[in-house]
């Protein structure tokens, strides 16, 4: 809404979900390059999570679930691990932290740093990540670096979850 009412010819409730997010991550850009917030982060985890669990059929976790996001239609257990990778901001490269390894496999999701749309995904079996994850004491956890050579040790997954964004 503007000081004098809503935007013109803006029908929100008719965007797409895909659409929505593009806006709201425009929002974002506009807000930081006039200073009003200093950083990008947004829902970029809750939508990884929603998109993960729209292309495995599963379930999202109760928010208080400390080890996984999603429990797949087979029964296994996810964490969802989702970067805006930013070429710009070194710091965007690394996941945030794995504190338990009770879990079957990590979807690692990287979005575009424009429109959050998937820009690649895999995913990771736990052996893979709990060898490839570095300490942090500073965070208490573990954590990846993204990168190709890393992302390509799984299965990839990417049209997967650009699909299940085009269902939602």
């Amino acid at each position: 809404m503007t000081e004098q009412g809503p935007v013109v010819g803006l029908r929100i409730e008719e965007l797409a979900t895909i659409d929505l997010m593009r806006l709201h991550r425009a929002s974002l850009y506009e807000l930081h390059r006039r200073g009003i917030v200093r950083t990008l982060n947004a829902p970029q985890g809750d939508w990884a999570e929603l998109l993960v669990a729209t292309a495995y059929n599963g379930r999202l976790a109760s928010n208080s679930e400390k080890s996984f996001d999603i429990v797949a239609d087979d029964g296994r257990r996810l964490q969802v691990k989702a970067r805006v990778i930013d070429h710009r901001h070194v710091g965007s490269h690394i996941t945030s932290p794995f504190r338990s390894w009770d879990f079957d496999a990590a979807v690692v999701v990287l979005l575009d740093p424009v429109d959050l749309s998937v820009g690649r995904a895999s995913e990771l079996p736990v052996a893979i990540v709990q060898v490839t994850a570095t300490y942090r004491s500073h965070v208490n956890g573990y954590v990846l670096r993204p990168t190709p050579a890393l992302m390509s040790l799984g299965i990839e997954v990417s049209d997967r979850l650009r699909t299940a964004a085009l269902q939602l």
